[in-house]
Order: C-alpha cells, then sequence, then structure tokens
C-alpha cells in the first residue's frame, strides 16, 4: 500500500473549491459563507493535529 501524496497544487485545488462555495453561498444570498470557511479552517487544524500525533506514535519504537 503506498500513501497519497499530495502537492501544493492538490492542496490550492481544494481551497479554492472552498473558496467558490463561500462565493457561491454569498451570491446566492444563503449566508453559510462564514459557516463553510469556519468548518474548513476547524478541520485543516484537526488534520494536522491528528497527523501529527499519529508520526509520534509511529516514530516510537515497539517493545
Amino acid at each position: 500500500m503506498s500513501p497519497i501524496i499530495l502537492t501544493t497544487h492538490d492542496l490550492l485545488v481544494a481551497a479554492l473549491l472552498i473558496v467558490a462555495g463561500a462565493v457561491l453561498s454569498r451570491l446566492l444570498a444563503l449566508d453559510l459563507q462564514r459557516l463553510l470557511l469556519v468548518s474548513a479552517v476547524r478541520m485543516a487544524t484537526q488534520l494536522a493535529l491528528v497527523g501529527s500525533i499519529l508520526l509520534s506514535v509511529f516514530r516510537q519504537t515497539s517493545v
């Protein structure tokens, strides 16, 4: 099983899709743009924290 390699381009596309959703929300007067952007930042923070915890767990040697 090989890991999925995410490039800067992949992350920019994901960010662009989130911003596009926020812009559409604004244009359609759905008022979801703030909730969408806060959720995206929260998700990225949680994934970074879980990733760093998993890295430290897997770096430790087993007994």
